[in-house]
């Protein structure tokens, strides 16, 4: 499947202007079984700055337990974490993969759908004047997902029926009605009803960030589908929920679902705060666990 996209960031002009694009972690496909990505972006106006893309990996989430076989569920927090993403096994490899790829005119990547979650770094207009990143997106579906309806299957069906009436010399109004009173073809009240519920399935929060915080949209570049690592985290086998046995490790996990500040930062940027600074973050995704007299943990 093809995609064509286009970023849009308006110019500097001022304290107020919103000259920035931030984006939150999301897989691609709402419908789709989408297997692999493939983006080339053709043109990037040289007044933006920044708007790297981070990649991190899902799979780490799923080892998460308790019970007989494992316990690490407890065992989930800052040092636990950073760690994990910052590749200080013995072998100097990290549990969890991520990177950072630099975009720039040219740049040319491929990526699995289904082992990586990714996100757009913060991406700065210094000139003026509105600047945009171009790309295209080409997306490999699963070929062993159920396979979707070709539009000829759809249109068959009105096509048919207006070919079965013709020789009758129906006019084509006649036509059009008997088509919309057999429900084999839409009104314009019709269309604009599905479209706006297309769109509204689309929009509707994928999932929620860890803690109980709220997803307030989703699709591409908005708050969006870091519902992988709740659905994940959450225990689907009795009454008690990792974020009960460990809330501050879960509220830890949260915060790397926070954007960067900084417009050259990405995971590294929460792994490397001071706990102080770490604590008023996670405050703003998990306010009832990090309040501000709770006790802080020491890096």
């Amino acid at each position: 499947m093809f995609k064509a996209q286009r970023i849009i960031v308006p110019g500097d002009t001022g304290d107020n202007s919103d000259a920035e694009y931030v984006g939150l972690w999301h897989v691609d496909g709402h419908r789709e079984d989408v297997a692999a990505v493939v983006l080339y972006y053709y043109h990037v106006d040289p007044s933006l700055r920044g708007g790297d893309m981070e990649f991190c990996g899902r799979e780490p989430m799923d080892v998460l337990g308790y019970g007989d076989c494992s316990n690490n569920i407890y065992d989930l927090g800052s040092k636990s974490l950073r760690q994990a993403l910052r590749g200080e096994a013995s072998d100097g490899s990290s549990a969890v993969h991520n990177c950072r790829v630099p975009i720039g005119e040219g740049t040319l990547m491929v990526f699995s759908n289904y082992q990586m979650a990714h996100r757009v770094l913060r991406l700065k207009n210094t000139g003026s004047t509105e600047a945009s990143r171009d790309f295209v997106a080409l997306f490999v579906l699963d070929p062993s997902a159920p396979a979707l309806l070709p539009a000829r299957s759809i249109l068959a069906g009105p096509h048919l029926l207006r070919r079965t009436l013709a020789p009758a010399r129906v006019p084509e109004s006649a036509i059009i009605s008997v088509l919309e009173f057999l429900g084999v073809s839409q009104t314009d009240v019709m269309r604009k009803r599905q479209r706006n519920r297309l769109l509204s399935e689309q929009l509707k929060p994928s999932g929620e960030f860890a803690c109980g915080g709220h997803v307030y949209a989703t699709g591409n570049g908005c708050y969006t589908m870091i519902g992988w690592l709740h659905n994940l985290l959450e225990h689907r086998g009795g009454r008690d929920s990792f974020q009960d046995m460990n809330p501050k490790g879960i509220a830890y996990l949260a915060a790397l679902n926070l954007p960067p500040e900084g417009s050259d930062r990405g995971l590294s940027e929460v792994l490397s705060l001071p706990t102080a600074k770490l604590h008023q973050r996670l405050r703003q995704v998990c306010p009832e666990k990090f309040s501000q007299d709770s006790s802080e943990e020491s890096d």
